[in-house]
């Protein structure tokens, strides 16, 4: 089955709806997450099978087989759950609680299939992996330390990259770069920035401290991007690596002379083939993606995607975050934006909204089934 998975949230009293709807000749699966609301738009969910929380992600490994992670925050200490679904959401069971399990925090998880997936804590020290659908779970060694938070890009169940943050001031970030090739107990740090403190040159093929870090990405064992913004007008933040993410080098857009003066932004890179792919790219004012033909090696000039007038600062964000963008082949893709699912048939230059709900509910997240 070709689709996407939009979770939604409602006003309406709790329960739970399924329904199919026909876009761009590719089927959507609904999953509807009723809150047990009040007039503002809720921020926490209660299914028919008693799940509450925050719905954080979402994967569906087919039509019917999916797992969503809730975060909940009792007593102020921030916890995660994995739910599972056999049956396309209608119905979710606890697969991982914590921290009895031992996994406290923001968590990340991901499945490469039915069988084998993984849950990474906020730091990358705390990390479970199943080899059984999620039936059990192991508690893996990882060898400290980490310095903070760190997003994660995995290629596969034994490769993955983490971008972990450290000390931040002033638009610049600390940051290591690590990197397993035996699964997510087996991360080394491989690259990592200077020091504030700092006051030598830094060798070449360094990932630079200025700059504030948002993302990594890894097409291949060898190609991959961190991302970034720096207060620094007419300069896009992009290093990209071809060693496996041991050196960086700077990767320049091909920008027009009006850039000169905005403050410009770079987000993961998205690839539908080892060839194809969209980098998202935003302005003072305006969502823009760049297209690639060779791998990433190159990125085109910046295509407009949405009207300066509906592109704040605030909206922007949650356009272009990646978990709000899902390409099924380079030409058709999915977002969710001001309340409804948008649609585009030309690889994200245009986008067609549809507003397959009523005014009363909102589209939080979503995930292509299968990925």
């Amino acid at each position: 089955m070709s689709g996407v998975i939009a979770v939604m949230r409602t006003r309406c009293p709790p329960w739970v709806i399924r329904s199919l709807a026909r876009a761009a000749s590719l089927t959507i699966l609904l999953v509807a997450l009723a809150s047990c609301g009040t007039a503002s738009a809720p921020t926490s969910f209660e299914l028919a099978s008693g799940v509450r929380g925050q719905v954080a992600d979402i994967q569906f490994l087919s039509g019917s087989e999916g797992w969503m992670s809730v975060l909940k925050q009792p007593s102020g200490h921030l916890l995660i759950q994995l739910f599972k679904s056999t049956n396309g959401g209608a119905l979710w069971t606890l697969a991982l609680s914590s921290p009895a399990d031992g996994l406290p925090g923001a968590g990340w998880f991901h499945f490469f299939s039915r069988q084998q997936g993984v849950v990474v804590g906020s730091g990358l020290n705390q990390v479970l992996e199943t080899s059984d659908g999620g039936l059990n779970w192991v508690k893996l060694t990882v060898p400290p330390p980490v310095m903070g938070p760190a997003t994660v890009s995995f290629l596969n169940l034994s490769q993955a990259w983490a971008l972990s943050i450290g000390a931040g001031a002033m638009g610049s970030e600390e940051a290591v770069v690590y990197h397993t090739s035996t699964g997510a107990a087996g991360w080394k740090a491989i690259a990592r920035t200077p020091s504030f403190t700092a006051t030598s040159q830094p060798a070449a093929g360094t990932l630079p401290v200025y700059g504030d870090k948002n993302g990594i990405y890894f097409r291949s064992d060898t190609t991959g991007w961190v991302t970034g913004a720096q207060a620094v007008e007419g300069y896009p933040w992009l290093y990209m690596s071809t060693d496996g993410g041991r050196t960086w080098k700077y990767q320049s857009l091909p920008l027009p002379k009006a850039w000169s003066q905005s403050e410009i932004m770079t987000y993961n890179p998205i690839f539908t083939s080892p060839t194809e792919g969209i980098l998202p790219v935003a302005d003072n004012s305006a969502l823009y993606i760049c297209r690639t033909t060779d791998g990433g090696a190159t990125w085109g000039p910046p295509v407009q995607v949405l009207p300066t007038a509906v592109s704040n600062n605030q909206h922007l964000s949650s356009f272009i975050d990646p978990e709000s963008w899902v390409f099924l082949s380079s030409r058709d893709g999915f977002a969710v934006f001001h309340n409804a699912i948008w649609i585009t048939a030309d690889g994200g230059q245009l986008w067609q909204r549809h507003s397959l709900t009523s005014g009363m509910w909102e589209i939080v997240h979503l995930s292509s089934i299968g990925g």
